[in-house]
């Protein structure tokens, strides 16, 4: 493999690497805070984690 395709498995993988670990804590706080314990509070805080992280996988 040439050095250039390399660098670019390396930064894909990166990528793929840095989405999954920040999924994880909006995963985990749609299971934990379902139902009853749901609060607006909650509900926003994981909204705006959600917005920041698609804006900076978008760009």
């Amino acid at each position: 493999m040439e050095t250039r395709e390399m660098n670019n498995m390396l930064f894909y993988t990166g990528i793929v690497l840095f989405s999954v670990v920040f999924y994880l804590p909006s995963l985990w706080a749609t299971c934990k805070w379902s139902g009853e314990n749901v609060t607006q509070l909650k509900f926003w805080s994981v909204v705006l984690y959600n917005c920041v992280f698609a804006f900076v996988h978008m760009y």
